[in-house]
Order: C-alpha cells, then sequence, then structure tokens
C-alpha cells in the first residue's frame, strides 16, 4: 500500500488496524494528524496494561514525547508493570507519570535512588487512592518512600520481593486479601500489627525468607489472628520449620493451600487438617519426617494436588493413598526423588482415575517399563497424563493417553 492510499481509507479500517499496534506506536501515530489523534484515542480505550520496560528500552522515545505519549494513553491505562528504576532513562519518564490517574495496579522496580524524587512521591500519592494491587521489587519500604499507603482504602494485594521493610506503613493496611513477601519478612512488632487489623486475609506467602526472629513467633500470630487463611506458604531459606509445639494454636478451619517446605514434625499437623477435611494442596517437599510419621496423607478426603519430593515418601505410602479417598480426587502428584518403584506407581496410576500429572524425576527405580506397563490400560481416559521422568528410551507414538515430558 503506497502511502497515498492511507487516507482513502475509512475510519473502521484504520482502527482494526490500529488495534494491533503497541502503545508507544499509537501515540507516534497521534502526532501525524488530528484525524489519526482521535482514532487513537479511542484505540486507547481497549489497552489496559502499559509495560514500562517496552516503552523506554525497545522504543526508545525522546524525553519531550514521553509527555505527549502519557498524555495520551495515561488516562486509559489501569495497569503499569515493570516501572524500573534502574533503567537509565526512568529520569525522564517520571514526570510523565501525573498523568496515569485511574491505575489499579503497578509494578515497581528499584526506588532506592528516587525515594525522595518529587515526581515518585506524587505518583505513589496519587495512585494510592486507586489501586488494588501493588508490587515492589528490590525496594526500600519505609514510611518515607511509600507516604500515603495507609489511605489506599482500595488496596487488596500487597507483593514484596526482595525489599528492606522499615517504618509502621504496614500496620496502616485494611481490608487486605492477599500478602506475599519473598527473601524478606517484616519486624514481627510490625507483622502482629497488620494482622490484627486483617484478620480476613486470605492468602499469605512467606517465600525462602531469612529469620529476623525465631519461627515461632510468626506463626503465634498466623495462628492466633489469621483464622480465615486459604491459602499459606511457609518456605524458610535455610532453617527448616518444627511445628511440634504449635499444635493447639493451628486453628485455620478454612485452609484449602498449604506449603511447608522444608518442614519438620509435621504428623499431628496434618492428622489436624486431615479431620477438618478442607485442604485440596498440599506441598510438603522436603519434609526430614519419617515414612510412619507421613502416613497421615492417607487420611485426606479431597486432595487435587500432593508435593512430597525428595522426602522418605515410598511404595508402602503409596499403596496406602490408593486406597484412600483422595486417590479418587488427586489431579497433580509430585513425589521425584523418592523411593517408589514401577509396579506401585504403575498401579496407583491406573487406579487414579483423575490424575492428570505425575513428576517422577530423580526417582532411581522408576524405568521406562513403567510407560509400557500402564499405556495399555489408560487407553479409554477421556483425559491424558503427563508423567515427568528422566528416560531416553521413552518413546511419544506410545499413542493412547500417555505423555513424557521434561517439564510441566
Amino acid at each position: 500500500m503506497n502511502t497515498q492510499s492511507v487516507p482513502i481509507l475509512n475510519d473502521d479500517c484504520l482502527l482494526r488496524i490500529f488495534f494491533f499496534l503497541d502503545l508507544a506506536s499509537l501515540a507516534r501515530l497521534a502526532m501525524v494528524s488530528t484525524r489519526f489523534r482521535d482514532l487513537v484515542q479511542y484505540t486507547y480505550k481497549s489497552f489496559r496494561e502499559l509495560n514500562v520496560d517496552d516503552l523506554l528500552l525497545n522504543h526508545e522515545p525522546k524525553a519531550t514525547d514521553l509527555q505527549r505519549i502519557a498524555m495520551n494513553i495515561g488516562p486509559y491505562v489501569r495497569v503499569l508493570r515493570s516501572l524500573d528504576f534502574y533503567d537509565d532513562n526512568i529520569i525522564d519518564f517520571l514526570p510523565a507519570l501525573k498523568f496515569f490517574t485511574n491505575l489499579e495496579g503497578f509494578e515497581l522496580i528499584g526506588n532506592f535512588r528516587y525515594v525522595s524524587n518529587a515526581n515518585y512521591q506524587n505518583f505513589l500519592a496519587a495512585a494510592f487512592r486507586t489501586v488494588k494491587e501493588v508490587s515492589f521489587e528490590k525496594c526500600d519500604l519505609t514510611d518515607y518512600s511509600v507516604k500515603g499507603i495507609g489511605k489506599a482504602v482500595h488496596l487488596r494485594k500487597v507483593f514484596l520481593e526482595s525489599c528492606s521493610i522499615g517504618g509502621t506503613w504496614l500496620g496502616k493496611l485494611r481490608n487486605i486479601t492477599t500478602l506475599h513477601f519473598q527473601k524478606y519478612i517484616p519486624p514481627i512488632s510490625q507483622f502482629r500489627t497488620f494482622c490484627k487489623h486483617n484478620s480476613n486475609l486470605s492468602e499469605l506467602v512467606l517465600h525462602r525468607y531469612d529469620y529476623y526472629e525465631p519461627c515461632g513467633n510468626y506463626l503465634n500470630v498466623v495462628f492466633k489472628y489469621l483464622t480465615n487463611l486459604e491459602m499459606l506458604v511457609l518456605e524458610p531459606n535455610e532453617n527448616p520449620i518444627r511445628l511440634k509445639n504449635f499444635k493447639k494454636l493451628f486453628n485455620l478451619p478454612k485452609l484449602e493451600y498449604l506449603k511447608l517446605q522444608n518442614g519438620q514434625n509435621l504428623n499431628f499437623l496434618l492428622e489436624h487438617l486431615a479431620n477438618h477435611n478442607t485442604l485440596k494442596i498440599l506441598d510438603i517437599s522436603l519434609s526430614k519426617d519419617s515414612t510412619e510419621d507421613l502416613r497421615v496423607i492417607k487420611n485426606f478426603r479431597k486432595l487435587n494436588q500432593l508435593n512430597a519430593r525428595r522426602t522418605n515418601f515410598d511404595d508402602s505410602l503409596l499403596i496406602e493413598l490408593c486406597s484412600s479417598e483422595s486417590c479418587e480426587t488427586l489431579q497433580s502428584l509430585k513425589i521425584g526423588g523418592t523411593a517408589v518403584t514401577d509396579d506401585e506407581v504403575g498401579e496407583f496410576i491406573i487406579k487414579c482415575k483423575n490424575l492428570e500429572f505425575i513428576d517422577l524425576t530423580e526417582c532411581e527405580k522408576i524405568t521406562d517399563n513403567l510407560i509400557t506397563k500402564i499405556a495399555p490400560e489408560l487407553e479409554n481416559r477421556p483425559h491424558k497424563l503427563y508423567i515427568q521422568m528422566e528416560g531416553t528410551e521413552i518413546k511419544n507414538q506410545l499413542q493412547n493417553n500417555v505423555i513424557h515430558c521434561s517439564g510441566y
């Protein structure tokens, strides 16, 4: 198409073309003519998410253009992703932040050098009035650097990865439903204040963290205040979780997802959860408990997913799980790095009618014969079974519903 034919296209045709373009390209088109500007502004309404890295790195607009781009797209953007303060040209973008007035969420990375920047401060003050979800990564989070977060009345989800956490701002939050910490967790006093005022929290994740205080202090707070939790993830960086002393405190009647990686003395806790019969996803990978202690797993009746990688899970446990009620509901089983064998795994797969995925990587007693054994038995299943395991001789042409995969 030559350039003279473009104006001949009607508005509907141009809009169809514009819908395939990214925000930065649309912003440039808006500068071509009044007609294009009107059409682009209409097209903007279909965009809800802007990746700042994509705008700054791939399109490299001039500093003077950033204001125009932000002026056009800002009111329509609902989620601002990858606002990375490590970018060399981020300083040119900061004045344009004032145009993003209707955000529902944002991701911010590395604010250390800019916590005192007026544009940064004004952006947060305005964004916290509307946002429902925020994500901070490698940030310095003090009362000063997140000024105004206590007034974020719509905020429900908070994700903090590798952030230094200080001050009292966390305790000022209200009505939070999701809270994730990765690598660092807050001082116990701030965490306790937060939990007191957010008893309806449904999702708490403490991922790859290091202890500032004994783990038991945090568990005491969780079990005392967060009785509405539906998802709890405790994944320490090194120290194992010992839950022997917390049986009376464990009162999470709505819990459906539990991850206790590298845990010890879990048997009484699992027995308590089995009696409540609410758990659907259980992850006890890297647990040091004995096979006898893990037998309580058979008492769960609604499990959809079980992760027991690198534990003392063996054939005897698999036999008991095969005769349990969970055998009817289980869809995913991860037992890589355990002592299970071909025969018992094969019997379990055949009997577990709803199983869709099983992880057998690093299982030294599992061979290619397993596939040969189970393939004919699964021929009439309505869904495929994905098996993750080592083996160079596995053939995908074993047809039926068995699929060997190296990852899942």
